[in-house]
C-alpha cells in the first residue's frame, strides 16, 4: 500500500476493479541518446493506475502471457499501488505491447502509435480478454467494487461487468 500519497481519504479506501486494455507502453523519445522507456499502459491499465494514485484499491483483470513484458507491466503497476492479484500469466495468454513515438522538432511535437517492431517490422502481440470461466474463478476474491471499468467487449468483461453490477458497482465503459 503507498504512503505517499498527496492527501489522505477519509474511511475504507473505495475499490476499483477493471478489465480491458492493459499493456506495455514502449516510448521512444527522439533523439539520437534517447532510450526506450518501458510503462504499463492501455486504457484500462492507465485508470487503473490513476484511481491508485488517487488513493483507490484498483485491481486490473487480465489474461497476460508469463513473459518479460508482463513482468514490467506488474512492477510498473506496482510503484503506483495498483493490485496485482489479478493479473493473471496464461501460456495461452498474451501481454499487448505497443510502440509510441515521440517526434520533436523545432516549434512542434507529436506523437505517433505502432504495433509492430521496430526491428524487423512484424506485429506486436495483442490483447486477449479474460475468460468467462476464470473471470467465475477470480469472483469470491474480488473484493466488491465501487466502480467496474472496463474497455473491451468481451464475454468476460459482460460477465465480470453485470456481477459487479449485483453487487452494487457503478459500470463504466469507455469503447476503444
Amino acid at each position: 500500500m503507498r504512503n505517499d500519497l498527496p492527501f489522505n481519504l477519509p474511511g475504507p479506501r473505495p475499490v476499483v476493479a477493471g478489465t480491458g486494455l492493459i499493456a506495455l507502453d514502449v516510448v521512444i523519445p527522439t533523439g539520437p541518446d534517447s532510450l526506450p522507456q518501458l510503462w504499463a499502459g492501455g486504457t484500462c491499465g492507465n485508470v487503473l493506475t490513476a484511481l491508485a494514485f488517487l488513493g483507490w484499491d484498483a485491481y486490473p483483470i487480465a489474461r497476460l502471457r508469463d513473459d518479460a513484458a508482463s513482468r514490467q507491466v506488474g512492477r510498473d503497476l506496482g510503484r503506483w499501488g495498483v493490485k496485482p492479484d489479478f493479473l493473471g500469466v496464461d501460456p495461452a495468454g498474451s501481454t499487448p505491447v505497443i510502440v509510441q513515438h515521440i517526434h520533436c522538432t523545432p516549434g512542434r511535437a507529436t506523437h505517433s502509435f505502432s504495433r509492430k517492431c521496430q526491428s524487423c517490422g512484424t506485429r506486436l502481440p495483442w490483447y486477449k480478454p479474460v475468460r468467462v470461466a476464470d473471470a467465475a474463478g477470480l469472483l469470491p476474491r474480488l473484493p466488491d467494487p465501487a466502480v467496474f471499468f472496463f474497455d473491451r467487449t468481451s464475454a468476460g468483461a459482460i460477465y465480470l461487468a453485470r456481477q459487479a453490477n449485483e453487487r452494487g458497482a457503478l459500470i463504466v465503459f469507455e469503447p476503444s
